[in-house]
């Protein structure tokens, strides 16, 4: 199989957050625009500025999810506002999935 002069327009990656006090983490699966060169550059100042707000910064990229689950242990349809929650919930985890972006991006490229 060829390489695509254009890749694909949107990705899917795997992301695995623990919970507070749980022995292992959960995996979840993050639906992304993939960003050019110039357009990662870009975000990534935005992204990563003093102040930005961490749930707005990723829904730049970020377009749907699979693996949240409300306490009732059914499946939470993606949206900002319950994007927004969940990173507001889990403290470090705005972080964890830039750094897991950047990582797929930059390790698609190299493998390619």
């Amino acid at each position: 199989m060829a390489l695509k002069l254009t890749p694909n327009p949107s990705f899917r990656f795997p992301v695995v957050v623990r919970a507070p006090g749980a022995t292992t983490g959960e995996r979840i699966q993050l639906t992304a625009r993939h960003l050019g060169k110039a357009e990662l550059e870009a975000f990534s100042l935005r992204a990563t500025a003093t102040g930005a707000d961490d749930a707005a910064s990723l829904l730049e990229v970020i377009t749907d999810w699979s693996g949240i689950e409300d306490e009732q242990g059914r499946a939470v349809p993606f949206s900002a506002l319950e994007f927004a929650a969940f990173i507001g919930n889990y403290p470090g985890v705005a972080k964890l999935i830039y750094l897991e972006y950047i990582k797929e991006l930059i390790e698609a490229r190299l493998k390619n």
